[in-house]
């Protein structure tokens, strides 16, 4: 989808053969079409390990915060450039549980949520978590989502000013050798844990 955005706006002197760049598009929604039975679940939570020839899943149970929860644009993006309304629908499903977590406890504070969350159910697993692998996608596609469009993604801006100022309240910490770094540390429910990874 980038290279596609790219040859058709800024990048556009470099695309001397337009039929090319209109079968990157094609390429994209057949690659989706193709991914789109990952959300054949109660659910519409997409299964995270796909197979194909013939399509079927490793049988999983649970997905990931950040794997549901990074599909959500360019999966969004493809339905605006396409008409397919679809491909949007299908992720934006499977992020009402992440937008609406189940139950309380898997969001220890405001915007905070866990990490592994049912497929069948919807219902989060867990109350662990941070700005880690495996979770911080998902922080960051709410910021996105709501840059993407203001006016159809706005909840996804309040949910990460919640997950944004429960973070500086809750989890920020300094060094004492270093008050001038700030680490935020990952939880379990309501306790800290002091390590840190990427961000």
């Amino acid at each position: 989808m980038i290279g596609y955005d790219l040859l058709k706006g800024p990048l556009s002197n470099l695309a001397n053969n337009a039929t090319a760049v209109d079968a990157v598009l094609k390429q994209a929604e057949r690659l989706a079409s193709n991914l789109a039975f990952a959300f054949d679940t109660p659910t519409g939570i997409p299964s995270n390990n796909l197979y194909f020839n013939p399509p079927h899943t490793d049988g999983g149970t649970t997905n990931g915060l950040a794997t549901i929860g990074s599909l959500v644009l360019e999966w969004t993006h493809l339905s605006d450039l396409t008409g397919n309304k679809t491909y949007g629908e299908l992720t934006q499903k499977g992020e009402s549980y992440l937008l609406n977590p189940q139950p309380p406890s898997s969001e220890p504070w405001p915007g905070l949520l866990g990490t592994n969350v049912d497929i069948n159910t919807g219902l989060f697993q867990d109350a662990s978590g941070g700005w880690v692998g495996g979770d911080d996608s998902f922080y960051e596609y709410l910021i996105k989502m709501y840059v993407y469009d203001s006016t159809r993604f706005a909840e996804y801006r309040d949910r990460w000013i919640l997950a944004a100022d429960s973070s500086i309240l809750h989890l920020a910490s300094h060094p004492s050798t270093r008050p001038d770094l700030t680490f935020l540390a990952e939880f379990d429910g309501q306790e800290r844990i002091f390590q840190s990874e990427h961000r």
